[in-house]
């Protein structure tokens, strides 16, 4: 049992998400994961998985370097899968901060010049304690509809509504669900009995919470907290960053094509005008 100073971290919690689905050493259990929630048959992602973020618990390291605590996951095909837990709210805040890091990560994927079509698809699964929202599949729309996005879908799990009927899960999922809702190390035991893959999941929520250097690193108020702080915030607007630029950039090319169909303007003065180099604008020649 673990002892009173330290606090029970669930599988709601930040850190310990990362720990069971963002960690090499654990990936068995992200690949069980998604096997449930696509549908796919059992052990079909046994060691086909990649991991691009994985934790990293190498104590000589850890204060050098940022935390990330959504997990991203590319797929056999090379799709990519943001996995992230909401477990304090679903608002404004995180619905937008959502967007962000799905559309950041949808439009980084490939090198400049490569046509976005054959960019792979990305996908946020976003578990959230907030009971205004249900089990969702959703994508992105304009408001009257005339587009939605091929490549950039988005799930919505509330994990507070595992024993609603309308709830369409299988018995795996639902058990995780209340796996993360847990209280105490007994509860989580008592709920994953007679499922192996839950039960060794359950032992390594244990192992983490008895290991006193994590549990002492990652309490409240300690360095982890305000660098995770610190990386958010840097992550959210490098995300916002990247957009800007995008847009700009986008909207240079549209002038300099305008101007190229203008007689007497040299390349120079577009260049000067439209903040582009010399190269960008030859390419837009040739093109």
């Amino acid at each position: 049992m673990v002892e009173e100073k330290y606090k029970y971290h669930n599988l709601s919690s930040d850190i310990v998400f990362k720990y069971i689905f963002g960690y090499d050493k654990n990936k068995c259990y992200t690949e069980w994961l998604l096997e449930n929630i696509f549908n796919l048959e059992r052990n079909s992602l046994k060691d086909k998985l990649k991991i691009k973020n994985s934790l990293d618990l190498n104590r000589t390291k850890f204060d050098s370097h940022g935390l990330e605590l959504d997990v991203v996951v590319m797929m056999p095909n090379g799709d990519l899968i943001n996995l992230e837990m909401y477990a304090h709210g679903f608002g404004e805040e995180e619905q937008e901060k959502s967007y962000i890091y799905l559309t950041t990560l949808f439009g980084t994927q490939l090198p400049p010049k490569v046509k976005y079509v054959k960019a792979k698809k990305c996908i946020q699964i976003n578990f959230v304690k907030d009971k205004k929202y249900l089990d969702g599949h959703y994508r992105l729309l304009d408001k009257l509809k005339e587009y939605s996005s091929k490549g950039i879908e988005l799930y919505v799990i509330n994990i507070d509504r595992s024993e609603k009927s309308c709830y369409h899960i299988n018995e795996e999922l639902r058990l995780i669900y209340k796996l993360m809702n847990t209280k105490s190390l007994e509860e989580a035991k008592e709920i994953v009995k007679g499922n192996e893959v839950l039960e060794n999941m359950a032992k390594d929520i244990e192992k983490f919470n008895k290991d006193e250097w994590l549990t002492d690193y990652f309490s409240v108020g300690s360095d982890w907290e305000r660098k995770l702080n610190a990386t958010a915030e840097l992550k959210l607007q490098e995300g916002i960053e990247q957009g800007l630029i995008q847009g700009v950039n986008q909207k240079a090319l549209e002038t300099a094509k305008n101007m190229l169909k203008l007689k007497n303007i040299s390349v120079e003065d577009i260049a000067n005008v439209t903040g582009l180099s010399l190269k960008e604008i030859e390419n837009l020649i040739i093109v």
